[in-house]
């Protein structure tokens, strides 16, 4: 799988499709997330905003890689979530480890204000 990403200063957005988030692709994203991390990438905002559902083992590597990150430093935000994918994140108190916000750009404020300039 090729991920689709940019970098924003030192934070990289991955642009997440349907195919990304399917169960059958969550090694293949993992493995490559955790390059990414490997490779120094510390900060990293997920936008899922042209995903309407999403599996719950994509949602576990997006946790795996925010634990990883956090605990070197970094951090991990979620951009643009559909409705659909909110309520699992509400239901399944992901909420409360992902932050998730309307839009990449809200996402990147948020992760640089955060991190007092450490981005």
């Amino acid at each position: 799988m090729q991920l689709n990403y940019r970098m924003s200063g030192d934070i990289r957005v991955i642009n997440l499709n349907a195919e990304a988030v399917q169960a059958g692709m969550a090694r293949d994203l993992s493995a490559e997330l955790s390059e990414m991390v490997d490779q120094g990438i510390r900060w990293f905002v997920f936008d899922i905003s042209g995903i309407e559902m999403i599996c719950s083992t994509a949602l576990g590597v997006m946790v795996f890689i925010a634990e990883r990150v956090r605990g070197l430093g970094g951090d991990v935000s979620v951009a643009g979530p559909a409705k659909g994918v909110r309520e699992v994140m509400r239901f399944t108190g992901l909420h409360l480890f992902l932050k998730a916000e309307k839009s990449v750009a809200d996402c990147l404020r948020i992760l640089r204000e955060g991190s007092a300039g450490q981005v």
